[in-house]
């Protein structure tokens, strides 16, 4: 919902939206108080910190397992490419001739 007080569009959860009715002020997801703007208006731009309380920052754990797959995912196709334009690598000692 686009504030006419700060023209930022908050996020609304359910249960504050049935008492801001009798009032015409919502509160939002970040603690704003919000004066909608009118309907045919375009959406402001989204609020930081609705969209933080939202979705807050991935766990330490998942960080550490998407960045494993992504490691992962760019060796396999380095390798790809190694091997298209070089050939299967031989093992054993090297040959220097």
């Amino acid at each position: 919902m686009t504030s006419q007080v700060d023209g930022q569009d908050h996020e609304i959860t359910d249960e504050d939206l049935v008492p801001g009715l009798a009032v015409g002020r919502y509160r939002a997801v970040c603690g704003a108080w919000v004066s909608p703007a009118s309907l045919t208006a375009p959406p402001g731009r989204p609020c930081v910190a609705c969209a933080t309380e939202l979705a807050p920052a991935p766990t330490l754990a998942t960080a550490e397992q998407h960045s494993r797959s992504v490691r992962r995912a760019v060796a396999v196709w380095l390798r790809t490419c190694s091997t298209t334009v070089h050939g299967p690598t031989r093992r054993g000692a090297p040959s220097w001739t």
